[in-house]
């Protein structure tokens, strides 16, 4: 069937030449180059088999019962701390043992790093007896309980770090929040 182009031989010549212009156009000409290039190309491909395998993994680890957050929302996040209650000497009715605590710690949103994965994190500035801190959440960690949003502003940045130095009546000025 010459003129339909079934011919397998016009096909793997077609084939072959596609190659061709592709090995021309990266600037590859000489068969050493190909032979380079095939064994990247294979390594490439390990690599992202490789990857494949450690997303498996860690989608497994991934939270999905958190709100999706943005830079420069107002949040208080809820986060689990754990005690340890011995009985002291004389007072007989205390239990020892481990207890859970969830404490509150609300700011703003300054910076989200690390995409979406298993290594995202977020930062928040806020207040903590009497203190302007910054603390590094990370987003799918098993001590965060809850994430509460209070309130959302109009940002044009991904990272707000200008934010350290103004005070906090040039902050609510510059960010005009919005609260729910």
């Amino acid at each position: 069937e010459k003129g339909r182009g079934k011919c397998t031989t016009c096909f793997v010549s077609n084939v072959m030449g596609q190659v061709f212009l592709f090995f021309w156009r990266c600037g590859i000409i000489f068969a050493r180059d190909i032979l380079t290039f095939v064994k990247k190309l294979k390594l490439y491909i390990s690599a992202q088999k490789a990857m494949n395998k450690i997303e498996l993994i860690t989608n497994k680890h991934l939270r999905t019962d958190l709100p999706e957050i943005k830079v420069g929302m107002i949040v208080r996040v809820w986060q689990k701390f754990y005690e340890d209650s011995f009985s002291k000497k004389g007072k007989k009715n205390v239990k020892a043992g481990i207890k859970e605590i969830s404490k509150p710690f609300r700011g703003i949103i300054i910076a989200i790093k690390h995409g979406k994965g298993i290594g995202r994190a977020f930062t928040v500035r806020g207040e903590a007896a009497g203190q302007i801190i910054e603390k590094v959440f990370p987003y799918h960690a098993p001590t965060i309980n809850k994430i509460e949003i209070l309130g959302e502003s109009k940002t044009r940045r991904a990272k707000l770090y200008f934010l350290r130095d103004l005070s906090p009546h040039k902050i609510r000025k510059k960010l005009r929040t919005q609260y729910k």
